[in-house]
């Protein structure tokens, strides 16, 4: 993948992007990538590195592949397991799915903490001069013959040639853009997802298998719960995620 450092050249296009998850930075690195001039608004005061595991696929993770270091520090916090153990609620090996040929053919995926992931995303578009604001809560949106953009809480506007809805399911944005209110619907189904510290893991002899010998990945599936482990960064942190489609 060819990585360039070289700044490009202006377009002229101003781009105002709402929300500063992964899709909003990823299309405001894009973007300024491509010259035009780039405004990041995010309603919170500061990104704090929270929640749990994400993935990216080999059609997410060539983007990154293009961004000048960002594949290799996401490579050094990924989960880095030869496979998916899936076994059954008796702990007998159903299925043993391994990634070594998929990476081949398809490239590599990045699976990892999403704060993580997230910080060395946010931290590579301040690196190239995207203009992030945080604390700026967009109220409303607006558009004309001649410009469009947004109203801030306070009455603030700004204004831009483009202006990319990324501020999540909840948002005005999509309302507008979608014509309706498109409320989550309930699967019938909850999850349950942790991320810790494996130490205590690697005390216990029944668990150590997780922590020895680099990361794990291993499935359990169950009748109405299943249950995924993993161990990463060669065992020194844990993840796990319950499903299940009743209420307890």
């Amino acid at each position: 993948m060819v990585q360039s450092s070289q700044p490009p050249s202006k377009s002229g296009i101003r781009v105002l992007v709402v929300g500063a998850g992964f899709a909003g930075l990823t299309a405001a690195i894009e973007c300024h990538r491509k010259g035009h001039s780039v405004t990041l608004l995010e309603k919170f005061p500061e990104l704090k590195i929270l929640g749990d595991i994400i993935s990216f696929g080999p059609n997410s993770s060539r983007i990154f592949q293009r961004w000048p270091g960002v594949a290799e520090q996401l490579d050094a916090l990924s989960q880095r397991a030869d496979g998916l153990e899936i076994k059954n609620w008796l702990g007998e090996t159903i299925l043993k799915q391994t990634w070594t040929a998929d990476q081949e053919a398809f490239g590599i995926r990045f699976d990892g903490h999403r704060g993580e992931f997230h910080e060395v995303v946010y931290k590579h578009a301040l690196e190239i001069g995207v203009d992030v604001r945080l604390g700026a809560r967009v109220e409303d949106y607006f558009e004309n013959d001649d410009e469009a953009g947004v109203i801030l809480e306070g009455g603030e506007r700004i204004t831009a040639n483009v202006v990319l809805a990324a501020e999540g399911v909840r948002s005005q944005g999509r309302k507008i853009v979608l014509g309706y209110d498109d409320k989550p619907k309930p699967s019938g189904y909850a999850v349950y997802r942790c991320w810790f510290d494996a130490g205590e893991i690697a005390k216990d002899p029944d668990l150590q298998f997780f922590t020895n010998n680099g990361d794990k990945h291993v499935a359990w599936l169950g009748p109405d719960v299943h249950f995924i482990a993993a161990s990463v960064k060669n065992g020194k942190d844990f993840s796990w995620v319950c499903v299940s489609n009743r209420l307890y």
